[in-house]
């Protein structure tokens, strides 16, 4: 069996594994997050921040236009669930999705079923 030099690794095992790497693809890759950079920054902002944010607001008392004061944790789930009509409203959104599923799905899998069989 013959033994793997350094300079039969891909460049990317050789920076893993602490060989010497090229400037250039060092430049390429510095380049490329670069470009990366301001999509990560708006996912974060617009995504990531207010998702997080909207989680630990639940578990507070938060009104919405002062300071939350008390950390209640799970009571506002619980408020929620004994009421009717978020019940209601947890069932029909439960039955739209089953119905869409088998409306969306099933006739799209029975053509490509169909198509192959050909």
């Amino acid at each position: 069996m013959a033994s793997t030099g350094s300079s039969m690794l891909n460049p990317a095992t050789r920076m893993y594994f602490g060989g010497r790497v090229s400037p250039r693809l060092l430049r390429s890759s510095l380049t490329a997050w670069l470009f990366l950079l301001p999509a990560f920054a708006l996912l974060l902002m617009f995504s990531y921040y207010p998702a997080l944010s909207a989680l630990i607001h639940s578990f507070t008392n938060w009104t919405g236009l002062y300071p939350p004061e008390d950390f209640v944790f799970l009571d506002n789930f619980q408020e929620l669930l004994s009421d009717r009509t978020v019940r209601t409203s947890i069932t029909n959104m439960t039955l739209v999705m089953v119905w869409s599923l088998f409306t969306a799905v099933l006739p799209a899998l029975l053509v490509s079923v169909m198509i192959d069989s050909l």
